[in-house]
């Protein structure tokens, strides 16, 4: 007997094809959790280019050039001499890419967009909380962005990359002890941490036990299970007894009060050095937030309103932070730019940052910039003309301590560019011990070196530069000067130094005063050849030695055809005010006509205060030696 057909009905048919009203919803809520992941992202990438790429280009460099890597067996030991030694060893393998800037910048923010992406999933964070994944990453960035000159004082190797591959290792092993179940598995985990990790990574390997501690004790206020207590326990104690056994009977180049904090920077809590630990301090903290938070949070993505306005909130005022917090200061730029075209011999390069700084920037320059652009017109022979083109009216540089900014900076290029060759090598030497071996010291002593005659030791310290990656072709250039020494009187740069090198050899003190040094050893020269007579009258003219400038003015006349304008200014000024016949000068009448018109002008306002005076003057005059002396 045939079954008969059931008729489905029509309208049955149709809901069954129909989608659930909550399912479009569901479809819905990823495509605007993704777009709000994005417009994240952008934004914090468009931050990190900007104090990464544009901002700091100069700075990235820089710190390139004070660190030094060697593809090494011996290299890679002495780091493995101390707690944390592979992440100090790693730091300074991907340091040296900044070298290229471009490639070092691009290696820095796809470590923060890892810790980023590290900091989501070891926390199992909401998506609704998704912006706040980017903190760690955000207080990263500003630990590099807010050094400024403070980058010399740091004595942690690899230091703009050691933040970043600590908290990438504490964040990945986090993850990893939440991913296992076995409670002895993860007993044991702690222990091979504590004992494995700490010798490799130092404080980060000790932080991550914190976390794992603090996951453990919240576990047991939820479901009362005692091993939780024991995990704990364990945990305090490896935290606390394995940096001693370390400290007592492997390590010796390492201090007591140190043993727990390995691979952190070398900074003293004071006040003036305070600031340089809130991006670490916040960091940890918001990691340690993190881990409660994972511990303590439902499974639910449920968000109640408020948060949906906080957590972006909190995302926006974290760039906010760090742009108001990094450092920046357009003489800093401007020195580095300079010291980069020093380095490279761009002397027009230099005169042109000094004046574009004097155009584009309000506030006086700092001493190093004037001592760049002094140094630039000296090697370009316009300082006679040009010397007086900027403002003198120095600033000390915004570091916390400005003496050890610009001798660390400047020292090396000043002093060996005007000839105080040993005053460069025995900078080179302290630096060396106290900081560390670097590329820019490897550079000066090679070069220190060779001007000396001493090839056996500029032999052994480009040997360490042609083990580098970058700077191979620089030392084979300089290693043909090694190999035939009369050469490198060919190289334009060695060749300019030879005549500075005519003073009497004496033992000096500089006293850590860069500037004025070089100022007063140059002011009393007493003979040497015509680029040291210059030089000397240059140096009168800072300091305004009337006399002194006078006796080597009318030498130095007498053997040049030329007079440049400054010197005439001066001698000018100089007879004027003595009171003597500027007849007997050669000087120019459009020199003395000058002299005269400006002469009026200041009677005209002498009442008035300096302010106003130099405003009225600097248009007309402000390019002269006479308005450098009135308002010196």
């Amino acid at each position: 007997m045939a079954r008969a057909k059931h008729k489905v009905p029509e309208k049955s048919v149709k809901a069954k094809l129909q989608p659930p009203v909550s399912l479009k919803k569901t479809e819905k809520k990823p495509l605007n959790a993704t777009r709000r992941r994005w417009i994240y992202t952008v934004l914090f990438v468009v931050a990190a280019c900007y104090f990464t790429l544009y901002y700091n280009w100069y700075f990235l460099k820089w710190a390139e050039e004070i660190s030094l890597f060697l593809p090494t067996r011996l290299f890679f030991l002495q780091h493995l001499q101390t707690a944390g030694g592979l992440l100090t060893y790693t730091g300074t393998f991907l340091t040296q890419f900044f070298h290229h800037p471009l490639l070092g910048c691009l290696l820095f923010i796809g470590l923060l967009l890892f810790v980023q992406w590290l900091t989501n999933k070891a926390f199992r964070l909401p998506k609704r909380y998704f912006s706040l994944s980017f903190i760690p990453s955000i207080l990263l960035l500003l630990s590099v962005t807010e050094l400024g000159y403070e980058l010399i004082s740091v004595k942690l190797p690899g230091y703009l990359f050691v933040g970043n591959l600590g908290v990438t290792v504490c964040l990945a092993c986090f993850y990893g002890y939440r991913k296992i179940k076995n409670k002895w598995l993860s007993l044991s985990f702690l222990v091979l941490l504590a004992v494995l990790a700490y010798p490799l990574f130092g404080f980060y390997a000790l932080f991550t036990i914190l976390l794992c501690v603090i996951h453990e004790f919240l576990s047991f206020l939820k479901d009362k299970h005692k091993w939780h207590l024991s995990v704990v326990a364990t945990g305090m104690l490896l935290t606390g007894l394995i940096p001693y056994l370390f400290y007592a009977y492997v390590y010796s180049r390492i201090q007591l009060i140190g043993i727990y904090f390995p691979a952190l920077p070398k900074w003293y809590l004071l006040q003036e050095e305070m600031y340089l630990w809130w991006p670490f301090i916040c960091l940890f903290l918001s990691l340690m937030f993190f881990s409660v938070f994972a511990s303590c949070r439902k499974d639910s993505d449920k968000v109640s309103p408020t948060a949906k306005f906080v957590v972006p909130g909190i995302f926006v005022a974290s760039l906010f932070f760090l742009y108001f917090h990094s450092f920046r200061d357009e003489n800093f730029r401007t020195e580095l730019s300079m010291s980069q075209a020093v380095a490279v011999n761009d002397w027009q390069k230099v005169v042109t940052l000094g004046k574009e700084r004097e155009r584009l920037s309000s506030t006086p320059p700092t001493r190093l910039v004037t001592m760049y652009y002094h140094l630039a017109l000296y090697k370009l022979g316009r300082a006679g003309d040009r010397l007086f083109s900027i403002n003198h009216h120095t600033i000390p540089p915004t570091s916390v301590y400005p003496g050890l900014a610009l001798m660390h900076q400047g020292g090396n290029p000043l002093y060996f560019h005007y000839g105080k060759i040993n005053f460069c090598y025995r900078w080179c030497m302290e630096n060396l011990v106290e900081y560390g071996m670097n590329v820019h010291q490897l550079k000066y002593m090679v070069k220190c070196s060779l001007m000396n005659g001493e090839l056996a030791l500029a032999q052994k310290y480009n040997q360490v530069l042609q083990q580098t990656f970058f700077y191979k072709s620089w030392a084979k250039k300089y290693q043909r000067y090694i190999d035939h020494y009369e050469s490198f009187k060919e190289d334009s740069e060695l060749k300019s130094i030879i005549p500075l090198l005519g003073y009497e050899d004496r033992l000096e003190n500089d006293a850590s005063q860069l500037d004025n040094y070089l100022l007063n050893s140059f002011a009393y020269v007493q003979g040497g050849s015509p680029e040291m007579l210059e030089l000397s009258m240059q140096c009168n003219l800072v300091l305004d030695h009337k006399d002194e400038f006078l006796t080597r003015f009318l030498i130095y006349a007498q053997m040049q055809q030329y007079i440049p304008i400054h010197y005439q200014e001066a001698a000018l000024l100089y007879a004027r005010l003595n009171g003597e016949d500027i007849s007997r000068l050669p000087l120019d009448k459009s020199i003395v006509d000058r002299f005269e018109r400006m002469t009026i002008l200041y009677r005209s306002y002498e009442n008035r205060p300096d302010e106003e005076k130099m405003a009225i003057l600097k248009p007309s005059f402000g390019d002269t030696f006479w308005y450098y002396d009135l308002f010196r």
